[in-house]
């Protein structure tokens, strides 16, 4: 029964990577085909705009030297669905016409990306150390098809009449769902799963 049991939580656990890998990309990819429609309608000038597609790699690459830290502390499946609310706020926060809520919200979707990015090969490793190849494989390409498809979408919503406000926060849809997948994981994390993650942390921090 214990095996089973730690079988079907396992898939379970795959399903949450595959969506959290879907969500690492479409927030920022999103932007470039619609940029030039916040430029208009905000008035921003070139500096702005720069600023705003720049912040989420300096979000990311703050917080990415911290992340194994906090996984330490509070468990990587918790700090993993810290990283998916911060996206998913940013993500919201970001349609508007506010400016300060505008930038802010893009810096947490950088800080959110940076978090998971960290951390997701370390769970892999901590939760499929026999497969972590396939693993990895299989989460980087969703990574990248989800990457590609994100453009298109907003781009083609935006030509079509929709606000470039909307073509970003339809994003947070899939966000959503990976937070509701993820909740069952945060409750309680098992005793063997934690120190699988921190040795895998360790092992990653020697590489």
């Amino acid at each position: 029964m214990t095996d089973r049991s730690d079988q079907g939580r396992n898939i379970l656990i795959f399903i949450g990577i595959i969506t959290i890998a879907f969500n690492l990309r479409p927030a920022i990819t999103s932007v470039g085909p619609i940029i030039g429609d916040i430029q208009h309608e905000l008035q921003f000038n070139t500096s702005t705009v720069s600023l705003l597609t720049t912040l989420p790699l300096l979000a990311f690459s703050s917080i990415s030297p911290f992340a194994p830290f906090f996984a330490k502390k509070w468990g990587i499946e918790r700090v993993i669905f810290c990283g998916l609310t911060l996206i998913g706020l940013g993500v919201f926060m970001r349609s508007t016409n506010f400016i300060f809520i505008l930038f802010l919200g893009t810096f947490m979707i950088g800080l959110g990306i940076g978090i998971c990015n960290v951390l997701l090969p370390s769970l892999v490793k901590a939760q499929f150390p026999l497969k972590i190849g396939l693993i990895t494989g299989i989460y980087t390409l969703a990574m990248g098809v989800f990457a590609g498809f994100a453009p298109g979408i907003s781009g083609t919503l935006s030509s079509n009449g929709i606000a470039w406000k909307t073509s970003l926060l339809i994003w947070v849809i899939p966000i959503l769902l990976a937070c509701l997948l993820w909740i069952p994981f945060i409750k309680k994390t098992p005793k063997k799963t934690l120190f699988l993650s921190f040795h895998s942390l360790h092992c990653l921090g020697r590489e």
